[in-house]
């Protein structure tokens, strides 16, 4: 992880997890017979291309934070998973436990936060067009990413 204090220098990429730099293997998500909602990421396949992508962004000085809907209660695993998939990263943002607002809703909330915190927001990477939508809305460069498809898209005015 960078040490760079000045958030001034800092160009930020901000990276979604599930479904942008991970497949689902249909594992991850849970609902026990009680009710609960368990999330196991462990298992979860990487996209060696975007690895490839932050391992780029990250060797030019880049700061790399990811923005995941995941719930706090899974960031260990989380951080194990990125270590042991060998992601760069330098700061983690995860829904609150208990926090079942939209998706689109908190992400956007953290971005003003990571602007704040650590720099200019050169590029957001996420999969959820509702999501691209919204930051594009407010001003973020968001990139919308279909992993079945193998493509990032900048434009969403097209269809899939």
């Amino acid at each position: 992880m960078k040490s760079n204090t000045s958030n001034e220098e800092n160009l930020v990429y901000v990276f979604d997890i599930d479904g942008t730099i991970t497949i689902d293997n249909g594992d991850s998500f849970h609902v026990t017979d009680d009710g609960k909602f368990i999330q196991n990421v462990s298992n979860d396949t990487p996209i060696y291309d975007m690895k490839l992508l932050i391992d780029s962004l990250y060797a030019g000085g880049g700061l790399i934070v990811y923005c995941t809907a995941r719930y706090e209660n899974v960031r260990k695993q989380t951080i194990t998973w990125l270590k042991k998939h060998d992601f760069a990263f330098d700061h983690l943002y995860m829904r609150k436990n208990g926090d079942y607002r939209r998706s689109s809703i908190v992400k956007l909330e953290y971005m003003d936060e990571i602007k704040n915190k650590h720099g200019y927001i050169c590029s957001v990477f996420e999969n959820n067009l509702e999501t691209v939508k919204l930051l594009r809305h407010h001003g973020y460069n968001a990139m919308l990413c279909d992993v079945k498809k193998n493509v990032v898209k900048l434009n969403t005015n097209e269809h899939w």
